[in-house]
């Protein structure tokens, strides 16, 4: 699915765009988990995706990120890992939102 250029957003940090993908996570029925800081969760698992959301048949991985950070180096080779998993994977920045809300609503037959 290709994003459309954005609007420009206000400038917001990692956790207040992570609050808000949550909210619209659960106004459109996902479960998930979010890791907040995958450094943390264990030495084997860094950069572990911040989102992991299940809606069956659909399951997606997530990395939230404000410009102009980008996926670190184990950030990617996770979302690779898990799209070689059957995981839908997003790299979803503050104004990718509208588009973050047509991944969450689209339906699989």
């Amino acid at each position: 699915m290709k994003r459309e250029p954005q609007a420009t957003l206000p400038k917001l940090t990692e956790a207040e765009f992570q609050s808000q993908v949550n909210a619209l996570l659960d106004l459109e029925g996902w479960d998930y988990i979010h890791i907040p800081d995958s450094r943390q969760v264990q030495a084997t698992l860094p950069g572990l995706t911040d989102i992991i959301a299940f809606r069956p048949p659909r399951k997606l991985a997530i990395e939230l990120k404000v410009r102009p950070n980008k996926p670190t180096s184990e950030q990617l080779y996770w979302l690779e890992t898990m799209r070689l998993c059957g995981f839908e994977v997003y790299v979803i920045y503050p104004d990718d939102w509208e588009w973050l809300k047509q991944i969450l609503q689209k339906v699989l037959p």
